[in-house]
């Protein structure tokens, strides 16, 4: 929680929508709490029996260690629908990018979250060509 709230000042634009990780203003986050979460999660993974929060914890850390977006480990990332679909729509095929960002919209907890996905999925339907 603290590697996801450290973030959460850069997270929403002023009407609520979602600002992606590569648009956030890192400068906004909470370092003190990045820091924190860090070593909770350095103590959690300690034990080796890693589930879903702690994987969560650990992809945020990776999103908050990077200097930028495009420094991110995004190896360690693939794993998850949302990166498929961004991942899926920049080689252009739009068919799986929206099929892997509606799964990661039903996958997901947070509203904003979900619903930016869900767009995410409408668009890359919208843009298929017959």
């Amino acid at each position: 929680m603290l590697l996801n709230h450290a973030r959460l000042p850069a997270r929403l634009d002023s009407e609520g929508r979602i600002v992606t990780l590569d648009r956030q203003d890192r400068g906004l986050w909470d370092t003190r709490e990045i820091a924190e979460g860090v070593r909770v999660l350095q103590s959690a993974l300690a034990v080796q029996r890693p589930g879903r929060y702690q994987v969560e914890a650990a992809i945020a850390a990776l999103h908050d260690d990077a200097a930028s977006s495009e420094e991110t480990d995004w190896p360690q990332i693939l794993a998850w629908h949302a990166v498929r679909g961004h991942l899926h729509e920049l080689s252009g095929d739009l068919p799986a990018a929206a099929t892997a960002y509606a799964d990661a919209a039903r996958r997901a907890t947070d509203v904003a979250e979900r619903d930016h996905l869900a767009r995410q999925a409408a668009r890359a339907r919208a843009s298929i060509k017959p």
